[in-house]
């Protein structure tokens, strides 16, 4: 009786040393998935982390681009990219913002006087010679940087640009501007005029519309 007890004793050992095995090799198999796992989520989480962000809506950096969508164009900045013309200007009926300095525009882009909504525009640094009397058309502008171009004079129609607060005509030949209209602008804060000739330099102050001349003192 004592070799049957002996011997069912050694086979239960037997098992749960056999289950104890199995359980150890199976340890590090799960965790080394485990690992594994977090691992892949790791690397998952660099690659999300280095991956560029998209560009912000609404803002454009060619002329290429802004035509694939031109319902979304509201900022266009196509500065410095050697262009002559803003051929299809038209099509970006919520542009708001344009930025084509440094360019080599001769002539301002006709197209802008179809959009209402630009409030700022930036033809600095473009051999433009003239700009046309429709602006005072684009009544939403606040701001307008003309500087470093070739003009020669401002149309006195600026003086319908009601919401313009910022004018910037420097480093041009100015020979003449409409200084009575632009006196009359009630948002206007700042403006650039760079050296003016002696001509113009003496109306720059506003005058009173009924001021009179002041007595000589002789009778």
């Amino acid at each position: 009786m004592h070799t049957a007890l002996t011997f069912a004793i050694l086979v239960v050992l037997t098992i749960v040393q056999s289950s104890a095995q199995t359980q150890s090799m199976q340890k590090p198999a799960g965790g080394q998935a485990q690992d594994s796992s977090a691992s892949d989520t790791s690397s998952f989480r660099s690659r999300r982390l280095r991956a560029p962000r998209p560009p912000r809506p609404g803002i454009f950096t060619s002329l290429d681009s802004a035509r694939t969508m031109p319902d979304s164009v509201i900022y266009l900045s196509v500065r410095g990219k050697g262009l002559s013309s803003l051929q299809g200007l038209a099509q970006f009926k919520n542009l708001q913002v344009l930025d084509a300095s440094g360019n080599e525009l001769q002539a301002f882009p006709m197209e802008l006087l179809k959009l209402s909504k630009v409030v700022s525009l930036d033809l600095s640094d473009n051999p433009i010679k003239t700009i046309p009397q429709e602006i005072g058309t684009m009544t939403a502008l606040t701001r307008i940087n003309l500087r470093n171009t070739s003009i020669t004079s401002l149309p006195p129609t600026v003086g319908l640009l009601s919401n313009l607060s910022n004018l910037d005509v420097a480093k041009n030949p100015l020979t003449s501007l409409p200084v009575k209209e632009l006196n009359r602008l009630p948002r206007l804060k700042s403006i650039s005029l760079g050296q003016l000739p002696q001509t113009d330099a003496e109306t720059a102050e506003p005058t009173a519309p009924d001021a009179k001349p002041a007595p000589s003192g002789n009778k």
